[in-house]
């Protein structure tokens, strides 16, 4: 089900093995995607949307096993830091993780992993810039928006083990 918002926005709802994921999105850039447990206030006002129906799509055949990469142009709000390190984020391949140290280290030191892991912490587009691929240095999970559980079987789902 998708829905227009007044800026020239339209969000929808996808069922997931996982929950329900939200999107909004506009002509042709997706603004966030994220696990929620409330839907729509208007189920009924659907629009006919191939930006969407392509979305929905990529999101189950991802959860199918059957895409292991995305080819959506994402446009998420944030800082210029913010971006830079989801922009980072999405270059970790599909059944691999990195440290947020790691990760720190490639964009600006490891003194910065703290500022690393909150910018990865408000990042509003879950999957498709993956920040469920980060974990702590020791191999261990760590926070994630869409919950630990989530985080777990998102990792699970692309063939990497966890730590508990």
């Amino acid at each position: 089900m998708d829905q227009k918002l007044d800026n020239n926005q339209t969000k929808g709802m996808i069922e997931t093995p996982l929950g329900w994921i939200h999107v909004e999105y506009d002509s042709n850039s997706i603004k966030s995607l994220y696990f929620t447990d409330k839907t729509l206030d208007n189920p009924t006002k659907i629009i006919d949307n191939q930006l969407f129906d392509k979305i929905k799509n990529d999101i189950t055949n991802y959860f199918n096993k059957q895409l292991t990469s995305f080819k959506f142009t994402l446009n998420p709000e944030g800082t210029p830091f913010q971006k830079r390190v989801w922009k980072e984020l999405e270059k970790i391949p599909y059944g691999s993780t990195c440290s947020y140290q790691e990760l720190a280290i490639r964009l600006e030191g490891k003194e910065k992993t703290r500022a690393v892991a909150t910018a990865i912490a408000k990042n509003p587009i879950l999957i498709l810039i993956p920040c469920h691929r980060v974990i702590g240095s020791n191999g261990k999970l760590t926070g994630f928006s869409g919950g630990l559980n989530r985080k777990r079987a998102l990792l699970e789902l692309e063939g990497n083990s966890v730590i508990e």
